[in-house]
């Protein structure tokens, strides 16, 4: 497939996702994603054959599959004439847009140039594309049935520059339906109104939004990271009632609310300008904050989707129900553009959001600090004042003049000192190479955020002792995608919340709940054994979906592994005290651990994944080491370090000495931990 074709159903893929939301936008999104490489990325020419004709395939498989939800036209462009199917007419929804699929035959012996016609015309204008013989191409597009009322619409194909005959086919309109809706909690008090997001997918294959909050782009649509497209979110939040305006046809509701409820789902079919009433009833299966365990997202920036502009707090107070995330850190940042800087939000001072913190939901303020070239970006959570300047160095922090001044190291030693704890906020930072594991090994980092698994348990391998941590970063995904969920002692305070993540009593999750034992102690601890001392492991996973692979690793090897199509499963495991170990639990529908992968561009979190942080086993009193490992980390320290030393822009060698001697005192730690260990080898 050439690059022009790659280009063409790039523009058409953005269309489908942004305009037609529906049961393949995971799909079309990432298949929007491959091509770009193909393309546009800067690796576009390490790509190779095998890699395109792959990406081909699949988008000729896709398209073909397409056709199967939306209306289409097959056509055959031939020889002799262009071939359009013979059809009586099409159905139209008064007040809503149509969208065709055209599926393009090219049976001519040569290439040929073609384009749809369309009258009434769609906004979105096609390029010619160059067919080859025997090939076929497909084209979306959209007969505006909410701007206009026609009885009929032509098309036509234009072939090499010469326009072929419209033909015409008839219209029957016909009204929307409307559907009343209403959800409730079953709790103990009884039945209870309650936030929610509901998917609505109509007779047209296509998710619509329901009327309170369609017009908010904030709750609505969300951008494709990295990329200058948007998607339409799937779903709408409701506050506890909707309103949804839907063509004729089968409707099926589902209701979330959160990862710890039932999903909820309700199918039925609706006349032509019929009015339905419809109650749905949701409840928690699973009681998280009771046993101790409570979800947050640790980073969130409630803003509008441009993230210059405040958001609503009181949009983020029913999000954050309808998501049921307990805790949410809305952090402050600093952004330099060529237009002027600015710093969001910024609505209300560090500390907790006055009137919107109980002992059942808290909103805190917090900061995101920020160096994009060298040192990476980081969580700042439960301090008590702004610390500045929030971002430094080229690009958060201002133009290429930018000093990389002050180091992240002074805003975490800032951040400890007022009280609060910090967490690595994408994975290893710039280049895979940021300062995250250089704090993790120095002890300083609080929790890692984002991080792919395999990184982690290289981590754990060196005896760094650092819980995962996850967040949305809200506006760019969807709030509570990725969430914390942190064993606090006692009765929830935010306090308390922090203190877990402190003692890395945290698993994270886009879906399943993981409850890891060892000996009866929970994630974060450490127990102290001899060899041939009994362990026994215990796994308790529950999920709203099939859990499918569910899995305890031992420094980086699988050590129980069950594939269930099952919600819950409880998982026992006796061994003997070998040598020392650390434990971890997690599952996946496939083979993939990590929720957020910062080495790829991901639009979203990988739904229904969960990972714990670890439990920690010394035998006679010996940490997990390993010399491999180490040797990896140390080659990526010296680097990091040399990459400051001569990239990096100071406005002295004092200050340059300071952020090198930083990442020195890593290699210098690690290397006496080498060395430990090859005397006691």
């Amino acid at each position: 497939m050439t690059n022009e074709m790659f280009e063409h159903y790039y523009r058409v893929l953005c269309r489908l996702f942004y305009e037609c939301p529906g049961e393949n936008q995971i799909e079309s999104i990432e298949l929007a994603e491959d091509i770009y490489q193909h393309t546009r990325g800067w690796r576009k020419d390490q790509r190779t054959p095998l890699e395109r004709e792959k990406t081909s395939q699949h988008i000729e498989q896709f398209f073909d599959s397409l056709c199967g939800y939306f209306f289409t036209l097959d056509i055959d462009c031939s020889a002799s004439a262009t071939h359009f199917p013979a059809l009586t007419g099409i159905q139209m929804t008064r007040g809503f847009d149509k969208y065709v699929m055209m599926r393009v035959a090219n049976t001519f012996p040569s290439e040929r140039r073609l384009r749809p016609m369309l009258q009434p015309g769609d906004s979105f204008v096609y390029e010619p594309v160059a067919v080859s013989s025997g090939g076929k191409v497909f084209f979306l597009f959209k007969l505006p049935g909410s701007s206009m009322n026609f009885d009929d619409f032509r098309i036509g194909l234009e072939v090499d520059d010469s326009t072929a005959e419209l033909v015409c086919y008839s219209v029957q309109w016909v009204d929307p339906a409307v559907v009343y809706g209403e959800v409730e909690e079953e709790t103990e008090k009884g039945l209870l109104a309650c936030p929610a997001k509901i998917y609505a997918l109509c007779s047209d294959a296509v998710y619509r939004h329901g009327k309170a909050y369609a017009d908010n782009t904030t709750l609505s649509e969300k951008p494709v990271i990295f990329r200058p497209a948007m998607y339409k979110l799937p779903f709408f939040y409701t506050d506890g009632t909707f309103e949804l305006h839907v063509p004729p046809g089968k409707v099926k509701l589902t209701l979330e609310r959160g990862f710890e409820h039932e999903i909820v789902t309700e199918e039925f079919v609706v006349e032509p300008g019929e009015q339905r009433k419809v109650s749905l009833r949701t409840r928690r299966f699973l009681d998280m904050k009771s046993l101790g365990w409570v979800s947050g997202d640790t980073h969130v920036h409630w803003t509008k989707n441009s993230w210059d502009e405040n958001e609503d707090i009181d949009l983020l107070a029913m999000v954050q129900r309808a998501e049921d995330v307990r805790v949410v850190n809305n952090l402050t940042l600093y952004q330099w553009t060529p237009r002027g800087p600015f710093i969001k939000p910024d609505a209300f001072p560090m500390g907790p959001v006055p009137g919107y913190c109980s002992d059942e939901y808290h909103i805190q303020m917090g900061e995101e600090y920020r160096n994009d070239g060298f040192y990476g970006h980081i969580n700042l959570l439960g301090i008590t004042d702004i610390i500045e300047p929030i971002a430094t160095g080229q690009g958060s922090g201002g133009d290429e003049t930018a000093l990389d001044y002050p180091t992240n190291k002074t805003a975490i030693d800032t951040c400890h000192a007022q009280g609060g704890i910090y967490t690595e906020a994408h994975g290893l930072g710039p280049f895979e190479n940021g300062d995250t594991a250089v704090n993790a090994v120095l002890g300083l980092a609080d929790g890692i955020d984002q991080l792919d698994a395999p990184y982690y348990y290289r981590l754990l391998n060196v005896g760094a002792r650092v819980p995962l941590g996850n967040g949305s970063d809200h506006p760019a995904r969807v709030l509570g995608c990725a969430r914390t969920y942190v064993k606090v002692d006692g009765p929830f305070t935010y306090s308390a919340w922090l203190d877990g993540i402190r003692a890395g009593r945290t698993f994270v999750s886009s879906g399943p709940l993981l409850l890891l034992r060892i000996n009866g102690e929970d994630i974060g601890s450490q127990l102290d054994v001899k060899p041939g001392d009994n362990l026994r492991l215990e796994l308790e996973a529950y999920s709203r979906y099939p859990l499918g692979n569910v899995q305890i690793i031992s420094n980086g090897e699988v050590v129980k592994s069950l594939i269930t199509q099952d919600k819950h499963v409880s998982i026992q495991l006796e061994m003997k005290a070998d040598i020392s170990r650390w434990f971890v639990a997690r599952c996946s529908p496939n083979d993939e651990y990590t929720i957020i992968k910062t080495a790829e561009d991901r639009y979203t979190a990988r739904p229904h994944i969960a990972h714990t942080s670890a439990v920690y086993v010394n035998v006679e009193g010996k940490p997990v080491f390993f010399r491999e490992d180490a040797q990896f980390w140390l080659e990526r320290f010296y680097r990091h370090a040399e990459n400051i030393r001569t990239r990096g822009r100071f406005a002295h060698d004092g200050q340059r000495d300071e952020a090198v001697n930083h990442v020195m005192k890593g290699i210098r730690e690690l290397e006496a931990r080498l060395a430990r260990h090859n005397e006691g080898s």
